[in-house]
């Protein structure tokens, strides 16, 4: 029932967006769930008591704010995790600063002042499917046991 923004908004920027694209965060959110209750019913989601009391490397191509970090946050919530180690080549200052705020340790190659986009930095950008690398950390997890 909620959704996650970026933290670097004020109150009343976030207040403002609420006001006026209430309906559409709605509808987004309504299928947010749907998808969302898809995944767990199919065993598609990435389990978290596979998490619990592990070390857990959050690695990525790059970082252009904290957005995706806020995220992670969220998922990581219910986890007990003995520490949380942010990985990424490049990254805007303003990610940096969520990085120090999120990780209890953290590798970045390069904080980049004007930061375009993660794409506009690499020469080749594939992305495996969500449902394919979900399957590969799952297969990992499990040989932790």
């Amino acid at each position: 029932g909620n959704f996650t923004y970026n933290s670097a908004w004020s109150a009343g920027q976030v207040e403002e967006l609420m006001m006026d694209y209430r309906g559409y965060l709605e509808d987004r959110k309504r299928e947010g769930l749907t998808r969302m209750h898809t995944m767990l019913g199919s065993g598609s989601g990435l389990r978290t008591d596979l998490l619990q009391g592990k070390h857990i490397l959050l690695a990525t191509d790059g970082l252009n704010n904290g957005f995706s970090l806020d995220i992670a946050k969220e998922f990581l919530k219910p986890v007990k995790y003995k520490e949380l180690v942010i990985i990424t080549p490049i990254a805007s200052p303003e990610a940096v600063d969520k990085m120090h705020v999120i990780g209890d340790k953290i590798y970045c190659l390069s904080v980049i002042d004007n930061y375009l986009s993660t794409e506009h930095y690499y020469e080749h950008h594939d992305i495996p499917a969500r449902e394919d690398v979900v399957k590969v950390t799952e297969e990992i997890m499990e040989q932790w046991r």
